[in-house]
């Protein structure tokens, strides 16, 4: 069937994607991503969730290796809405991070950081005072 065609065609383009990363050949690489999700459709976070988010993330990144952050953050954006699990998106905050640091964004960099720290069950006071900060580094003694 057609829809089938395209998806054996998204998943092509994801391999060669990562064989362009692994390349360091980035502006390649979203080229083949950019084409694999062109041909999915609107429901393919639901009916084909880890091509979907597989191919989205390798996206995100190669965006961000290319400085293309307006579109980088769109496709963010796709994936904190549609991933179903906070560790399907970590690998997008990973990305998020190294883009808002080479931006030198760092204050948002490292709420974004923080975030995903406590949401992975590391919690960081925001204004740690030096009783809290004694007692973690009795603990690594």
């Amino acid at each position: 069937t057609d829809k089938h065609q395209k998806m054996e065609m998204a998943n092509l383009n994801v391999r060669a994607g990562k064989k362009a990363i692994s390349l360091g050949v980035y502006p390649l690489a979203t080229t083949f991503l950019e084409a694999g999700i062109n041909l999915l459709d609107e429901n393919s976070w639901e009916e084909i969730y880890d091509i979907t988010l597989n191919i989205y993330v390798l996206y995100v990144e190669t965006c961000y290796c290319n400085g293309f952050i307006e579109k980088m953050n769109q496709v963010l954006d796709a994936i904190f809405t549609f991933a179903r699990s906070f560790d399907d998106k970590c690998q997008a905050y990973f990305t998020q991070v190294h883009a808002l640091s080479a931006q030198m964004k760092i204050n948002e960099a490292i709420k974004v950081g923080l975030f995903v720290l406590e949401n992975l069950g590391e919690y960081f006071p925001k204004t740690p005072d030096q009783t809290a900060i004694a007692a973690e580094f009795s603990k690594i003694k």
